[in-house]
């Protein structure tokens, strides 16, 4: 399963960001019926390093 960036500084919360994508994947048949979905801890851990760009140079 793939998921577009999240954007935490949007109006949109970022769970209804990510469960928008998800239900747009059902609806559309790329998740067909059975698909596993991650985990809650791994999904939100892929999410946290979608949102994370490279370090800033302060550190």
């Amino acid at each position: 399963m793939q998921l577009d960036p999240i954007h935490h500084h949007a109006e949109v919360p970022p769970f209804e960001q990510a469960r928008s994508q998800i239900a747009g994947q059902i609806a559309s048949g790329a998740l067909p019926s059975g698909t596993r979905l991650p985990t809650v801890r791994a999904l939100a851990g892929a999410l946290e390093r979608m949102t994370k760009g490279p370090p800033s140079p302060e550190g």
